[in-house]
């Protein structure tokens, strides 16, 4: 690996060994890495993230049975996948016991074929579905009630194709990022909104339709940057009977209709709306971009009440975290873990929940002083699943460490290779697209698309809702984007109707991808305040049209 030393033999610019380019590690970094005893990383920040992510699938599901009792279950696992798929009840029950795979670590070996060994031989859960009700189809989620198509996502009922930290909501659909928001569709990092739709970056909000940037507003309508505004359309001042009239006018209940508002909708964001270059709230010391409550924050998105972490996503409450994703709720010295929440003191573990001093674990719950394990329950001292003593523990893991270093595996998360998703159903391919031709050439599998959700069908959806039957909710419907069918649930129509939105044309994953888009990139850019010409680093690249204001420029304008 080729080093550029800068100023000191502690910072320096290290080449990453995946994408070759060159990328900077800071005498904070090595002072992190040093205190919790790994090398320095040898991929870039984008690069790790990356190869985590290829660890998480959400939204892809599949029918399977599971493997203990056969029961009918809703997974995450396609076909073709070696391990066990058992159901809730069965991993969770006295049937599973991760001990009884355990097997001695063989110094002649390297580690990370012994691991997958193992890891292809453990029963893993069929879901991350903690704690909720009526919620089949629902992933990365808990304490859930009624939702459908609802991942990473808490606290919701009758929720419906959302995703992203989705917490506390009622009857909404299609949404992203939202809190204590209700009757509420297309809407994105909102919270405490009512009966609102295609809302972005907008809290405490009612009746209110595509605004960008407002607070406290009700009855307002293409508008932005606006504060406890009411019966304004365009950002000016309506009376309620005009601005009625008005929204009438645009026949939000049609596809047609609704279609046009959302394009004028764009075209507002983009060319008429203040952006402020990046969203920190009673935060200092931090770079990156929705960050809130934090100190001490490094080129890290979606943060709040986090201390001293660096290169982290979605997270909250964490403290002296390196390169995660979705390690969250009082998470402290992580490294290179992913949906690794309540876990302290871990390095290289991916979905371990409520545990401590764990090392390159998979799917391990309630333990601590783990090394290497896969599916355990409330265990300690264990490698490779196999119990020990704790002197013992202790004096075999300093051993393996050591031996990790001599192979050169210490300090690397887990291979692609030892993924149980394709790279194109997991995470990744969001943040990372690839088409199937660059994931071959990269080494990455892929899974295509299964023909049978892509009938042709031939029923046309009606343009407006009012002419909707009950019994579409009988038929299966084709996307018109990209073919792959689906069908209606009751209350997702009944909420349609209730908000006067016209049926969707299009399937949950195509309103997704285009929803999406509204999403900050998780790329730093140097640009200049429109207004001031003051240096910012923000995640709206230089060829995006919007116009960017510095923190202080933002501040006089708004308010």
């Amino acid at each position: 690996m080729k080093k550029r030393y800068i100023n000191s033999p502690l910072n320096y610019m290290s080449e990453c060994k995946n994408c070759n380019q060159n990328f900077q590690i800071t005498d904070q970094d090595r002072e992190f890495y040093r205190k919790i005893d790994v090398p320095d990383p040898t991929l870039c920040p984008d690069c790790r993230q990356q190869r985590r992510l290829v660890f998480r699938n959400e939204r892809s599901l599949y029918s399977d049975k599971c493997s203990c009792c056969g029961k009918n279950i809703i997974t995450m696992y396609g076909a073709g996948h070696q391990f066990p798929v058992y159901c809730y009840d069965c991993w969770w029950g006295d049937k599973m016991d991760g001990l009884a795979y355990g097997v001695d670590f063989d110094f002649s070996k390297q580690f990370f074929p012994q691991f997958l060994e193992l890891k292809n031989k453990v029963p893993r859960i069929y879901l991350y579905n903690r704690s909720s009700e009526n919620s089949e189809y629902t992933n990365h989620a808990a304490f859930n009630k009624s939702c459908y198509m609802t991942f990473n996502a808490a606290y919701n009922e009758d929720c419906f194709y959302s995703t992203n930290l989705v917490i506390h909501s009622h009857l909404c659909v299609d949404c992203h990022t939202i809190d204590y928001c209700e009757l509420c569709h297309n809407c994105f990092m909102c919270e405490r909104c009512y009966g609102c739709r295609d809302l972005v970056l907008s809290n405490d909000c009612n009746d209110s339709h595509f605004c960008y940037d407002c607070n406290g507003c009700h009855n307002c309508l293409f508008c932005y940057n606006l504060r406890n505004a009411e019966y304004m359309i365009g950002n000016k001042k309506y009376s309620p009977e005009n601005y009625q009239q008005e929204l009438a006018k645009l026949n939000l209940n049609t596809q047609t209709g609704y279609q046009q508002a959302q394009d004028r909708f764009r075209q507002i964001m983009a060319q008429e709306a203040i952006h402020k270059f990046a969203l920190f709230y009673k935060s200092d010391k931090c770079t990156g971009d929705y960050i809130f409550n934090s100190h001490n924050v490094k080129d890290t998105f979606y943060a709040q009440a986090c201390e001293n972490v660096c290169y982290c996503y979605d997270a909250h409450g964490n403290k002296e975290c390196y390169d995660t994703y979705e390690s969250s709720i009082d998470c402290q010295q992580q490294y290179e873990c992913e949906a690794s929440n309540w876990t302290n003191f871990s390095k290289f573990c991916n979905l371990c929940q409520e545990c401590y001093n764990l090392d390159y674990c998979d799917y391990c719950f309630n333990c601590h002083d783990c090394f290497a394990c896969v599916g355990l329950k409330k265990q300690e001292f264990c490698i490779l699943n196999k119990k020990y003593s704790e002197a013992e523990y202790k004096k075999i893991r300093s051993k393996l460490i050591e031996y990790l270093k001599q192979t050169g595996e210490w300090g690397e998360f887990f291979p692609l290779v030892s993924s149980p998703f394709t790279y194109n159903e997991s995470v990744a391919m969001d943040f990372y697209p690839l088409t199937k031709e660059q994931c071959q050439a990269k080494g990455y599998f892929w899974r295509d698309p299964d023909p049978r959700e892509y009938q042709k069908t031939s029923y046309q959806v009606p343009n407006d809702i009012k002419e909707v039957k009950d019994d579409i909710l009988d038929v299966v419907l084709s996307c018109q984007h990209c073919g792959r069918n689906f069908k209606l649930q009751k209350t997702e129509l009944d909420v349609y109707r209730q908000q006067n939105i016209p049926v969707p044309i299009a399937c949950f994953n195509c309103r997704y991808k285009e929803r999406i888009t509204l999403r900050h990139s998780r790329q730093l850019y140097n640009r200049q305040c429109v207004k001031c010409n003051k240096a910012v680093q923000t995640t709206y690249a230089p060829d995006r049209p919007e116009k960017i204001y510095c923190a202080e420029c933002y501040q006089k304008e708004i308010y």
